[in-house]
């Protein structure tokens, strides 16, 4: 969720602790934000990444003040890290 916007749904397909494994289903709400999630990812999962990209990205993906919500009146999960490529992702909170 980005406020009260759904810009996707994951659905869990296994547990890596401490990543939990997801497959993405974006709605058209997440265009807008994939460039952001995409470059973040890229950066940490890259060897080519610098410290000063990891934290550039990091900090405008936190800019998206984006949250998880396990389902409809759940606790939101606010401070967590996400990574997608395509329709998969992968979070830690």
């Amino acid at each position: 969720m980005q406020g009260d916007v759904h810009v996707g749904t994951l659905v869990l397909d296994q547990v890596a602790q401490p990543w939990f494994e997801c497959r993405f289903r974006p709605t058209s709400a997440w265009e807008p934000l994939r460039p952001t999630v995409e470059a973040w990812t890229r950066a940490v999962e890259s060897d080519d990444s610098d410290e000063d990209e990891i934290i550039r990205t990091l900090e405008a993906v936190d800019a998206l003040k984006l949250a998880l919500i396990a389902v409809p009146g759940s606790e939101t999960i606010e401070d967590f890290l996400i990574h997608v490529e395509g329709d998969t992702a992968r979070f830690r909170h």
